[in-house]
């Protein structure tokens, strides 16, 4: 079959490209350095104080997660001058889970990397570090590290081979910036979303502390209990005493389709506490209906509750319903709607109280009727309603902000790849 070319677009090795964009090897505009093998650290060197050296642990969803690196001292950091970190730097992981990224955009302290990542600098005036960033997130590029490392047992790319991948480069710069704003101030968006509801969950978790650990603003009025000392009027209960836990349903593989109610897995858990949007199966109308007693409600808490996974929490937003709930995991339903929020970080609480729970058998798990008779302090009526009247809006902002989040990651992700082929074009 003859492919038809339009005249302002062109093949190249890559794949169609617009004419006046041209293909270069990555090595003719980059710096590509890396920690050498003999300069590798043992572990009885590393520190709780001092240098970071960042390793592909620590790339995380484009951003390095600090609070976990770890650090050398002095000498070490400075026998290797060349991977000292600098703003507008790219990171890449090239061992293992190959494709990690993190852009510096400025370096928050002085850091190094471990062996297994790349430091990736531009020394082109015509080349746009944004859109480079950008490039090496699009499909496209993963495609091409993939192609150079399909076969190997180990995931490993070579710099050798990363200097030789190809990157179609319009060759007006104003237009790579262009590119690169366009997708920059959608990530943007959604960072301050994510930002924002940070601090709403910060605000919930503050608030709880105060009134139901501290026990602030009732400490004038305190009596005797078996759990110490609460304020007058509340009481010691169990957990079943204020919420159901729900099992799910082993639901089959071969009932999956690719749309309408989602069924919510363990393996959609998030670390962020919230249900990840990716790698969600689904069940038809006629079939979701005939297990309406595992649909989810809205602010629904679930946990998972055997094997690798265990530990692991979400709160169920409007961005996962109507959805499912599979097996493996409970869901704490409140038998009262307004304590829903307050049953949500009190679990939480005997969840990181009673790690004992755990059988610690080959294969663990949490008992049901273990969790039951938790002990738990019951507020008085008139404290549970004020809690939930305060709290309750700032997570309805946040299941908002999520669908924001997903609509705007969504529409960059469609973008991206049109933008980095040409077939969109910004004049």
């Amino acid at each position: 079959m003859t492919q038809v070319i339009l005249k302002w677009f062109k093949q190249t090795e890559l794949w169609i490209i617009p004419s006046d964009w041209d293909i270069h090897e990555l090595e003719t505009h980059l710096k590509i350095k890396w920690r050498i093998w003999w300069k590798w650290l043992k572990k009885s060197e590393y520190l709780d104080k001092w240098f970071a050296i960042i390793n592909g642990l620590n790339l995380v969803n484009w951003e390095v997660t600090w609070h976990n690196v770890w650090r050398i001292p002095k000498d070490r950091y400075d026998e290797s001058p060349e991977i000292m970190l600098k703003d507008n730097d790219i990171l890449m992981s090239k061992d293992w889970t190959i494709w990690k990224l993190w852009y510096i955009k400025k370096l928050p302290e002085a850091a190094t990397v471990a062996s297994w990542i790349f430091v990736i600098r531009n020394k082109s005036n015509l080349l746009n570090q944004d859109y480079l960033y950008y490039y090496f997130k699009s499909p496209y590029f993963k495609q091409l590290v993939n192609s150079r490392i399909e076969w190997a047992v180990i995931p490993h790319l070579y710099q050798r081979d990363l200097n030789k991948l190809q990157i179609p480069l319009p060759d007006n710069q104003l237009e790579q910036k262009t590119i690169a704003e366009i997708l920059s101030s959608l990530d943007d968006k959604i960072k301050l979303l994510e930002k924002q509801n940070k601090t709403l969950e910060n605000i919930g978790q503050a608030i709880f502390k105060s009134w139901f650990v501290d026990f602030e603003g009732f400490k004038n009025d305190l009596v005797e209990s078996e759990m110490g000392m609460i304020p007058r009027g509340w009481d010691i209960g169990k957990l079943k005493d204020v919420s159901i836990i729900q099992n799910g349903y082993a639901f089959k593989s071969w009932d999956y389709v690719n749309e309408w109610n989602i069924i919510i897995r363990t393996k959609n858990f998030s670390d962020s506490w919230y249900v990840e949007m990716k790698g969600l199966v689904y069940l038809n109308d006629i079939k979701a209906n005939e297990y309406k007693k595992f649909r989810f409600e809205l602010f629904d808490f679930l946990l998972v509750m055997v094997w690798a996974s265990i530990w692991k929490n979400v709160i169920i937003t409007q961005i996962n319903i109507p959805s499912l709930q599979n097996q493996n995991m409970w869901n704490f339903k409140p038998l009262n709607e307004c304590d829903r929020f307050y049953n949500i970080f009190a679990i939480k609480q005997l969840i990181k109280q009673n790690i004992w729970a755990v059988s610690w058998s080959a294969r663990d798990f949490f008992r049901k009727d273990q969790f039951y008779n938790f002990d738990i302090v019951i507020p008085s009526k008139d404290i549970l309603s004020k809690f939930d009247n305060i709290v309750r809006p700032n997570y309805e902002k946040i299941s908002l902000n999520l669908l924001q989040i997903n609509n705007f990651s969504n529409l960059r992700d469609s973008l991206l790849p049109r933008l980095m082929n040409g077939k969109v074009r910004i004049k």
